[in-house]
């Protein structure tokens, strides 16, 4: 066997017969196993942006909840506001109405009709 022949670069390299095809596959191996701890830190950074995103997702929503909340609140202050004042409109109308119906009543005692 002639040592410049492909064969036995391969059987130096691998301690086997077979040529370039082991070497290849060796190499494409070895790629593999480097590529690997990449891949994983890769996916372990992305799991940490995804779980911090969600942890922030949380918190805008938990203060949304709670904005909304007192929005609520402000909105029952303020119908309790105009509940008030609507009664006090009332009242005072009612106050007016009676006013004036003794008023025509006294009149019409009088005997102040008109003829």
């Amino acid at each position: 066997m002639d040592h410049h022949d492909g064969h036995c670069i391969g059987s130096i390299y691998d301690g086997r017969a077979g040529g370039q095809g082991d070497f290849e596959r060796d190499e494409h191996l070895l790629q593999d196993g480097r590529r690997h701890p990449v891949i994983m830190m890769c996916q372990n950074r992305q799991q940490d942006i995804d779980r911090k995103a969600a942890e922030n997702d949380y918190r805008i929503n938990v203060k949304a909840e709670l904005d909304i909340e007192l929005l609520h609140e402000k909105i029952d202050q303020l119908r309790e506001c105009e509940v008030l004042e609507l009664k006090e409109a009332v009242r005072m109308l009612t106050e007016l109405l009676e006013q004036s119906a003794s008023g025509a009543r006294e009149s019409n005692a009088e005997g102040g009709r008109p003829s």
